[in-house]
């Protein structure tokens, strides 16, 4: 998949590794029109809209970017 075309990003929330309140990364992806996909485990699929992805990604250094489920 070629990332340069990517308009919504699934960036994963994993409890283990992040210490941020998944709440806080939540209020700001739907103020922005994204959504988010509840797992098992309490890991968590934000679908975030690329004009805030580096908001996001700097908000915890945990979070990963899955670029297979991202979507174009």
């Amino acid at each position: 998949m070629l990332e340069s075309y990517i308009t919504l990003y699934c960036v994963r929330y994993d409890p283990f590794y992040c210490s941020k309140d998944p709440e806080r990364l939540w209020a700001v992806v739907q103020r922005s029109g994204g959504s988010v996909h509840a797992g098992a485990a309490g890991i968590l699929d934000f679908y975030v809209p690329e004009k805030i992805i580096t908001q996001i990604l700097l908000m915890d250094t945990g979070l990963s970017v899955k670029h297979k489920k991202s979507y174009i």
